[in-house]
């Protein structure tokens, strides 16, 4: 199911770009997510990744997790301005790791996303990703 894990990933780095950003708007370049050395130089890989970052932006926008105020389709690139975290974005990725209430040791989700980055896929720890992106979604 490669697209699901494409969408899981570009998920990850999204919201963790814009969490490390709130409250601050910002450009967001599906192109700039991650460095494409993963993919080998096979551009139909990496366009095919492009067209499933785009479409997780719309997704999250439309399930109410962040807010743009325009994109600009060139090729299979496409840029986002002023992207933000909703109030509902930010509540998810506050969400401390282990679920309970707030405290100095546990980091929440919005942190462990931001921290990790695209290191999450390359460091193993892909399984642990997919559940705090799950518990995130409300899945």
């Amino acid at each position: 199911m490669e697209n699901i894990d494409d969408f899981y990933r570009g998920v990850w780095l999204i919201l963790g770009r814009l969490y490390q950003s709130f409250p601050v708007p910002i450009l967001l370049k599906m192109e700039d997510l991650e460095e494409f050395e993963d993919v080998s130089g096979d551009l139909t890989r990496k366009a095919r990744l492009l067209r499933v970052y785009s479409a997780t932006m719309r997704f999250l926008q439309k399930e109410g997790f962040l807010s743009f105020e325009s994109s600009f389709r060139y090729g299979n690139l496409e840029d986002f301005y002023k992207v933000v975290l909703t109030r509902k974005g930010l509540a998810a990725l506050s969400i401390e790791e282990g679920g309970g209430p707030p405290n100095e040791v546990s980091a929440t989700h919005g942190e462990t996303m931001a921290e990790l980055g695209s290191d999450t896929w390359e460091g193993g720890e892909w399984d642990g990703g997919k559940a705090i992106i799950l518990t995130v979604l409300g899945g």
